[in-house]
């Protein structure tokens, strides 16, 4: 693994996940048969979006300004070197490392979504894409992350980047979109299982705020994320799976 990452590396999709190389290195042509995204790594970090990368004992190698004002963390030189048992309590440091052996030991792209508490008192809820990060060799040297903290970044404009990435590709060696939603859906946190039965009867998302004492805007993002997991293009056809789905 590099010492320092390059900014003017390239950033192709390969196998399962990404691969940063050099486009002056000796080697480099034998990677244009893979996906090049069409991103060099500095054009990667400067995405709205948290964006890092992490060694296979999730200790920050790269990230970006957003992620930094997301984690509260000052400077790249407060972070880099850091694992995430530096920056969150071990009740949430655990189920993260968990969740990076997994990407890992399966060399899936795996998706989730997780909550984060801070100690200014505020929450931030996240939709976390993590995919493999190879060397040259094709061997996994880490992880490559792209959290999107719901309500706070734009959700349709971070999926939309994630599928150019290639992340959501279809590909028989990983979790292809349409295997990706299926099994998302079924683990819906309990607060959004909370809105299934207030969407299904058509309340409108003030009324649905006010039922689950949110504001309209967390409403809304909620909402918009059940509709992700459940592959639902619109609040009706969102509706029509549910009840689909309840009476079945």
């Amino acid at each position: 693994m590099p010492n320092q990452l390059n900014p003017n590396f390239h950033v192709y999709r390969i196998k399962n996940g990404i691969l940063l190389i050099d486009p002056n290195h000796d080697q480099s042509k034998s990677f244009i048969k893979h996906n090049f995204t069409g991103h060099t790594l500095e054009s990667l970090l400067s995405l709205p979006n948290n964006i890092y990368f992490l060694d296979q004992n999730s200790t920050i190698i790269e990230l970006n300004n957003e992620a930094l004002k997301r984690n509260r963390l000052p400077s790249k030189e407060a972070a880099i070197g850091k694992t995430v048992f530096d920056l969150y309590p071990t009740e949430i440091a655990d189920p993260i490392v968990a969740f990076d052996k997994k990407v890992i030991e399966t060399n899936m792209c795996l998706i989730t979504d997780d909550s984060h508490s801070f100690i200014d008192g505020t929450q931030e809820h996240y939709l976390t894409i993590k995919s493999p990060w190879y060397d040259e060799k094709g061997a996994i040297i880490g992880i490559f992350g792209f959290s999107i903290a719901l309500g706070l970044q734009p959700l349709a404009a971070s999926l939309l980047e994630i599928k150019k990435l290639g992340l959501l590709n279809s590909d028989k060696k990983y979790m292809n979109i349409s295997e990706i939603i299926p099994f998302f859906s079924k683990n819906l946190t309990v607060r959004e299982l909370e809105y299934l039965p207030l969407i299904s009867s058509g309340k409108t998302t003030k009324e649905i705020a006010h039922a689950l004492k949110v504001s309209p805007r967390t409403a809304e993002k909620y909402l918009e994320l059940i509709k992700f997991k459940l592959n639902a293009f619109s609040k009706s056809n969102l509706i029509e799976i549910i009840n689909k789905n309840l009476k079945s």
